[in-house]
């Protein structure tokens, strides 16, 4: 299952791509189509919630660099914010959406529509 949490968090990585400034909104098909495979694979919450766990790592991970950049600009007022970021916006991205697998998908309601609730939630 270790693959499929590995998989899981580079389809989050690709998903940051779908944001400004690249803006390639054509990755995001691919991104939860593999998303959607590994959903299909787990078979207990905990692996439900890792799922959700490393794709939110993946995507929060690689989506921050917006906003270290933007703390950049003025380095002598905001730089000292910077270690921050990490903590704070990660962790966020990271456990709302595997919060939101988990209790969005019940045990025996496994479906694309619960999934997609997920995704407008986040």
């Amino acid at each position: 299952m270790k693959k499929y949490y590995l998989l899981s968090c580079l389809a989050g990585c690709l998903s940051a791509f779908a944001f400004a400034p690249y803006s390639q909104i054509w990755l995001l098909l691919f991104v939860f189509c593999a998303f959607f495979c590994v959903f299909e694979k787990a078979q207990n919450k905990r692996q439900l919630f890792m799922t959700g766990f490393s794709f939110g790592f993946g995507q929060g991970a690689f989506s921050m660099f917006w906003l270290t950049n933007a703390l950049l600009i003025d380095p002598q007022s905001f730089g000292m914010l910077v270690p921050l970021v990490p903590l704070g916006f990660v962790f966020r991205s990271v456990l709302r959406f595997s919060g939101n697998v988990v209790f969005c998908c019940k045990k025996h309601q496994r479906t694309s529509i619960a999934l997609c609730r997920t995704f407008y939630n986040f």
